[in-house]
């Protein structure tokens, strides 16, 4: 079970719209409390109560995103506890190589 007061982070869930080609909001309560823990290389895990549009991979086709402080993650995991009372999320960044067209150099940032 998640403890009220350990969901300190607003989250939100976008869907993407093939038809439109773009990204939306979920229908059913987009913006949650999570908890956050970051896992290393710009990966996330998000607690959250649970909600049954989301038990699976499955549910988040075609694809899923997570906002999280104004960045934007990609939804790589969805994990339900044994009890339905939990949900956990894994989010990613996204890395983009750069080239520096001034040298040899390049380095990595971290998109958007």
């Amino acid at each position: 079970m998640v403890r009220a007061g350990s969901l300190t982070d607003l989250i939100t869930l976008e869907r993407h719209d093939t038809a439109s080609d773009s990204w939306q909001p979920l229908a059913l309560v987009p913006t949650v409390w999570a908890e956050v823990t970051a896992q290393g290389d710009q990966q996330f895990e998000f607690r959250f109560r649970y909600r049954s549009d989301l038990v699976d991979l499955s549910a988040t086709e075609p694809a899923m995103r997570i906002i999280h402080r104004g960045r934007v993650l990609e939804l790589i995991n969805v994990m339900e506890s044994d009890d339905r009372t939990l949900l956990v999320l894994t989010g990613r960044g996204h890395r983009v190589e750069v080239g520096d067209l001034g040298s040899t150099a390049r380095h990595t940032t971290i998109w958007p």
